[in-house]
C-alpha cells in the first residue's frame, strides 16, 4: 500500500494552535485541529500498520506513537494527543460489519437503551477501577522526546455526560432522573472524580500543553438532558476540569456534539471553556457559529463529516475556502472536520481540505 503523506516541508510550532486557543494572532499557515483520526485511516495513509506483526508489550506501546506521530506530524498538526482511559467495564456493546471503504472489518459501540448500572444494587456491585495514581502517565516525558522540533503534547479523555451514558444507558439515565435522582447524582459524581484524577495526573507533567474533554451534550434539535440537569449534575465537573487545566497555564478544549444554543453562555461563561470542536452543518455551520461566538471562545474545525466523506473534490474544495474566509479573519480558528476523521471520509477530500488551508496561507 502506498504512503499518502503530502510530501511537503512543514515546522510544527505548539504555539501556533495555543495563540489559537487564546484567541491570539497567529502569523503563518492557518494551524489545523483534530479530535481523532480513525486508526485504520491513518495505517491507510502511511501505507503500513501502526504495530508491526508480533509486536507486544512496551514495544507495541512505543511502535504505535512513533507510527501515529509520523501521521500527524506529516499531515502538518503542531501537536500529538496523550489519550485518557476511564477504565470502565462496559457489557452492553453491540457490532456490525464495517462497509466503509477503508473497513475495521467490525463496527462497534455501545448501546444507549440500557447500561450495566441502572439501580442501587448495580451501583454497589459495579467493579469500579482503582483511583488513578499520580505515575500513571509517568511515560510522558519519554513521549514528549519523540516528537519533531517545535511540536507539543496534548491530552483528551471523554466527558462527564458521555462516560455517565455509557455506564447508566440513555434510557436508564433519563428513568433515573425521574425515580431516583441520587442515583444519576452519585453516578456522575464517581464519573467526574475519575475524571478530575486523569486530567490531575496527565497535567503532572508541563509536557501538556492543552487539554480536551470530549463530552457530547446533544443531538440534532437539542441536549440530550434538560439545561437545568446539566447545570446541576454536569457543568460542576466540566468547571473543576477547566479550573484544574487553567491552574497549569493549560487551555481547555470542549468536544460535544449537538444543538448546544441553549447552554452555550453556560459553557463560555460558567463552565470556562476556552475552545468549542464539533459543527454539523445541519446543526450550525461553523461559519454562523464563528460569528456568534468568536469573540468569546475559539473555534476549532467545522468542514462538515459528511460533505468530506460524499462530496466530489471540486465543491468540497470550495466549501473549505468559504469556510476559511468566514472564519480566519479575526483570529482564533483552526481548520479542521465537524467532527473527527472517520475511516469513511474520503482520503481524497481529507487532503483536498488541508491542501485548500495551505492554499489559503499562500495566496
Amino acid at each position: 500500500m502506498p504512503c499518502l503523506l503530502p510530501h511537503i516541508p512543514l515546522a510544527p510550532d505548539i504555539n501556533r494552535i495555543l495563540d489559537v486557543l487564546r484567541r491570539r494572532p497567529v502569523q503563518g499557515p492557518v494551524p489545523l485541529f483534530e479530535l481523532m483520526v480513525d486508526q485504520v485511516f491513518v495505517e491507510a495513509m502511511l501505507g503500513e500498520p501502526l504495530v508491526a506483526a508480533g509486536l507486544q508489550g512496551d514495544d507495541a506501546f512505543w511502535a504505535f506513537h512513533r507510527n501515529a506521530i509520523l501521521f500527524w506530524h506529516g499531515m502538518g498538526y503542531d501537536y500529538y494527543f496523550v489519550r485518557g482511559d476511564f477504565g470502565w467495564p462496559l457489557r452492553h456493546t453491540a457490532s456490525a460489519q464495517d462497509t466503509a471503504s477503508i473497513s475495521k472489518g467490525q463496527r462497534a459501540w455501545v448501546q444507549q437503551e440500557c447500561g450495566v448500572i441502572t439501580n442501587r444494587d448495580e451501583l454497589s456491585r459495579y467493579p469500579w477501577p482503582v483511583s488513578v495514581t499520580p505515575d500513571a502517565y509517568d511515560f510522558i516525558p519519554r513521549l514528549a522526546e519523540m516528537l519533531p522540533s517545535g511540536m507539543g503534547l496534548a491530552f483528551r479523555a471523554s466527558g462527564v455526560l458521555e462516560n455517565l451514558m455509557w455506564l447508566m444507558g440513555y434510557e436508564g439515565s433519563s428513568f433515573a432522573l425521574a425515580d431516583d435522582p441520587g442515583l444519576f447524582a452519585e453516578v456522575a459524581a464517581r464519573v467526574g472524580s475519575r475524571a478530575l484524577e486523569l486530567f490531575a495526573a496527565a497535567l503532572r507533567h508541563p509536557q501538556i500543553r492543552f487539554v480536551l474533554l470530549g463530552d457530547d451534550l446533544g443531538f440534532k434539535t437539542q441536549t440530550l438532558l434538560p439545561p437545568a440537569v446539566l447545570r446541576q449534575h454536569i457543568f460542576p465537573w466540566q468547571k473543576k476540569l477547566v479550573d484544574l487545566a487553567h491552574s497549569h497555564n493549560a487551555p481547555f478544549v470542549l468536544h460535544a456534539c449537538g444543538a448546544l444554543h441553549a447552554i452555550m453562555d453556560d459553557l463560555i461563561d460558567n463552565v470556562g471553556i476556552d475552545a468549542k470542536h464539533s459543527y454539523e452543518d445541519a446543526i450550525e455551520p461553523v461559519a454562523q457559529a464563528k460569528k456568534k461566538y468568536g469573540h468569546r471562545i475559539a473555534i476549532l474545525g467545522g468542514v462538515d463529516v459528511d460533505k468530506l466523506a460524499r462530496w466530489e473534490e471540486a465543491p468540497l474544495r470550495q466549501y473549505v475556502r468559504d469556510i476559511l474566509a468566514a472564519c480566519v479573519p479575526g483570529g482564533g480558528y483552526a481548520l479542521g472536520s465537524g467532527n473527527s476523521i472517520a475511516n469513511y471520509v474520503s482520503t481524497r477530500n481529507y487532503l483536498a481540505m488541508l491542501d485548500e488551508g495551505r492554499r489559503w496561507n499562500n495566496a
